[in-house]
């Protein structure tokens, strides 16, 4: 359902909300999804909610980087590192695409 969500972003966190009141729990693909759309609106403070909200989520590297991914197109390079440390915390290995975004942020203009 999330991915058919995909570029509304109001929807699929929607859709995340309503799961969880119904006791359903989300996983990564979920989240992945959730925090790709709003990237993709560019609602990269709504991808840090979701990440807050991973208390009881097992994630992989591939969340990790939706949400830095997230951060990167909005320039906030700040929380691109915050969630690297973040993700070396969890003892999850940062990818070529982890390293890619870092590299985009460092780059260019960045607050």
């Amino acid at each position: 359902a999330l991915t058919a969500c995909e570029g509304h972003w109001e929807h699929s966190l929607q859709v995340l909300e309503a799961a969880s009141s119904e006791a359903v729990e989300a996983d990564a693909v979920t989240l992945s999804a959730g925090i790709g759309s709003c990237r993709k609106a560019s609602q990269w403070e709504k991808a840090l909610q979701l990440m807050a909200s991973l208390d009881t989520v097992q994630v992989d590297v591939v969340v990790w980087n939706f949400a830095i991914s997230a951060c990167m197109d909005g320039k906030k390079g700040v929380e691109v590192l915050r969630l690297l440390s973040q993700l070396r915390c969890e003892h999850l290995q940062p990818t070529v695409v982890t390293f890619g975004s870092l590299a985009a942020c460092l780059g260019g203009h960045w607050r």
